[in-house]
Formats: C-alpha cells, structure tokens, sequence
C-alpha cells in the first residue's frame, strides 16, 4: 500500500506541477504579445499611403484598395483591414475635392 500511496502523490505532484507551468507559461505569452503590439498608424501614414495608391494605380485606386482589403480580411487581426478601410476614405477625400 505505500508504494502505491507514494505513485499517487507522485502522479499529483507531476499533474500540479503541469498546470502551475501551462499558466505560468500562458502568462509569459500574454505579456510577450501585449509587449509586440504595435500603433495604430497616424492620420499623416494614413495620407501619404492614399497619395502612393493613386500615383500608382490612378484612376482605379479605390478598386485595387477594395481588392487589397479583401486580401486583408484573411489575417489574423484586422489591424490591416482597419489601415486600407482608412486608406480608402482618404481617397475618396481626394477623389471629391
């Protein structure tokens, strides 16, 4: 009976052991993906990215940015998504005045 007492605490103690380190380690990655995140980009970003996209694709600018934004709802965040959707009404500023 005490060597099967003594595989019971021992399995306990790896199981414990397990758990403290998978929340430890969920705890590191947090803080790890909180320390990556970058800025949102600045309104300036914002205009000059419109005026490299209608200097490039001219008159079908808000077309290939439409194009561009689709691509961009496949990533993982919508960080991307949430640039050219900005993007775009900067070129439709642009394309009204």
């Amino acid at each position: 009976m005490d060597v099967f007492r003594t595989i019971v605490e021992w399995g306990y103690r790896a199981l414990a052991t397990w758990y403290v380190a998978a929340v430890v380690g969920g705890i590191l990655i947090l803080l790890a993906e909180r320390r990556d995140r970058r800025s949102e980009p600045t309104e300036e970003d914002v205009i000059q990215a419109a005026h490299r996209y209608r200097e490039w694709y001219g008159d079908t600018a808000l077309t290939v940015i439409g194009d561009h934004m689709l691509g961009a709802s496949f990533a993982p965040d919508g960080r991307h998504r949430r640039f050219l959707k900005r993007v775009s009404g900067e070129l439709l500023k642009i394309r009204l005045s």
